[in-house]
């Protein structure tokens, strides 16, 4: 029975050792999928109380992004390795400013593009901007970055991407990658309010792989996941302006996803030829 064990514990790490990356998306997937599944259940048992409700479906939600970050840890502990370590060398802050600015910069310039093309497409949209949403989009925005979906980027990119980018290309890893955390969101597609549940998920998809490849290029030219937690950050609270009742939130969506998809294919081609999506840091 003891050898039993000990050939099953072996063969688990020989598979930790040898698979990381594809042992590292089936924990992603498992754990997050876990609180979602919570999330779930706790929306359709009636013997919990609203309040009680309320706390269990934020406490789950609030950890499904953790998801990511808590595999990354998993995969690097039982492979010998120092999380400290790991944090310390993938979470730099002191990043020349212009690749901050381009974490903010670039997602409001692919959603002032889709709110034209909306325009141009009959749709109504504010005429100016509302200054007093300011005080409800930036602590929204550090929310985002810091807890609501930016720290999934330290599991993403922080680990992930750099296990991809040791087999592949940059390019073929953000697409892998991209597609992968795109699928890691299925279960929102049922959540209704979400954003994933109003648009179609293919094109979700295709807007989540544009996204990662300018994910790939933030963190190949800063060797950091902070940039990329600002640009996450900042995709996440831009929809806020498709609730709004000038915005048809499905339309949208999908104006945002094809812009995003086709930006990153022109830049594919700018980065490719000027080498600026290759890793200017060496692996962890």
């Amino acid at each position: 029975m003891e050898a039993k064990k000990g050939n099953l514990c072996n063969l688990i790490k020989e598979c930790f050792y040898a698979r990381q990356i594809l042992v590292y998306f089936v924990l992603a997937f498992l754990i997050s999928w876990l609180f979602w599944g919570v999330v779930f259940i706790t929306d359709k048992i009636d013997i919990i109380n609203s309040s009680t409700a309320s706390v269990i479906t934020g406490i789950s939600t609030l950890l499904v992004g953790f998801g990511p970050l808590f595999a990354a840890m998993i995969v690097i502990k039982v492979n010998g390795g120092s999380i400290r370590l790991w944090f310390r060398r993938i979470f730099l802050w002191k990043v020349k400013f212009h690749w901050y600015l381009a974490a903010l910069v670039v997602p409001v310039l692919v959603f002032l593009a889709s709110g034209e093309l909306y325009s141009l497409m009959g749709g109504e949209v504010a005429e100016r901007f509302d200054f007093n949403l300011l005080a409800v989009l930036i602590p929204l925005f550090l929310w985002n970055t810091f807890l609501g979906g930016g720290q999934e980027e330290l599991g993403w990119r922080g680990f992930a991407l750099l296990k991809l980018q040791e087999k592949y290309t940059a390019l073929t890893a953000s697409i892998i990658l991209g597609f992968m955390h795109a699928l890691w969101h299925l279960p929102m597609v049922f959540i209704p309010g979400t954003y994933q549940a109003s648009s179609s998920f293919l094109f979700y998809v295709l807007s989540v792989i544009g996204i990662a490849v300018v994910c790939t290029w933030l963190y190949n030219n800063t060797g950091s996941v902070l940039p990329v937690m600002i640009y996450h950050g900042m995709n996440n609270t831009l929809p806020l302006f498709a609730l709004l009742p000038s915005f048809d939130p499905e339309a949208i969506a999908k104006l945002t996803a094809q812009e995003t998809t086709c930006s990153a294919l022109r830049f594919c081609r700018r980065l490719i030829r000027k080498r600026w999506l290759s890793r200017k840091y060496p692996l962890c």
